[in-house]
């Protein structure tokens, strides 16, 4: 359990080590670091730890030291104080190209007779399809880049196919940004339910995990 997931030791509110977790079986586990230890710990003194769990969240332990090594320590007694979910915080980059189709815009009515609205235009009123780069992902909201203008409260649905299971959602524009390349919409899902959530915070652990051993490994 918690292989190389982000481990981060502690000796009261000064951190001795951030690195990762080696191996974790029986109540010893290992925790590797690309940078020294730091502080003069010595076996036997108690530590607290913060493990970043791809799937659980962050679970936090109390251990006791074994064995100091120049870029690692050799835990026993590790016990469980608590696991803490952060589905509303935890967010991954990420950079995928991606398609969807804008709700009309509330209130709109459009004209049978009229020659002026363009029912497929993107960004326009009545709907149509978007286009858009998905910069950051949560269990509650993504962040999407896009060259069509869009404004605060515009709905667009998409299907979200990274997860076990894809999942068809309904995106919100809360924030808008412009920038050089288009603009940047900070959106919350709606109309959304448990299911999805989970489906979108395990993707979000297992981003991180791969990322994080990336760099580790890199």
């Amino acid at each position: 359990m918690h292989e190389l997931d982000r481990c981060v030791v502690f000796d009261g509110s000064q951190v001795l080590l951030d690195g990762y977790v080696r191996s974790f079986d029986d109540g010893t586990m290992q925790v590797e670091s690309e940078d020294v230890v730091r502080g003069g710990v010595e076996p036997g003194t108690e530590l607290s730890l913060l493990v970043l769990d791809e799937v659980r969240g962050e679970c936090h332990y109390w251990a006791q030291v074994a064995r100091v090594r120049s870029r690692g320590l050799d835990l026993v007694d590790v016990e469980m104080v608590q696991v803490v979910q952060k589905r509303r915080v935890a967010r991954v980059r990420v950079d995928l190209p991606c398609s969807g189709t804008l709700e009309p815009q509330p209130g709109f009515e459009a004209s049978a007779g009229s020659a002026t609205v363009t029912t497929d235009a993107p960004g326009s009123p009545s709907g149509g399809p978007l286009a858009f780069t998905v910069l950051d992902v949560s269990a509650h909201g993504i962040q999407v880049r896009s060259t069509t203008r869009l404004t605060v409260g515009r709905r667009f649905g998409f299907v979200f196919a990274h997860t076990r299971v894809p999942l068809t959602l309904t995106a919100e524009v809360v924030r808008v940004e412009e920038s050089l390349t288009g603009y940047r919409y900070g959106c919350r899902f709606v109309d959304h339910g448990d299911r999805s959530s989970e489906e979108l915070f395990r993707f979000v652990m297992q981003q991180q995990g791969l990322q994080r051993r990336n760099r580790l490994l890199g």
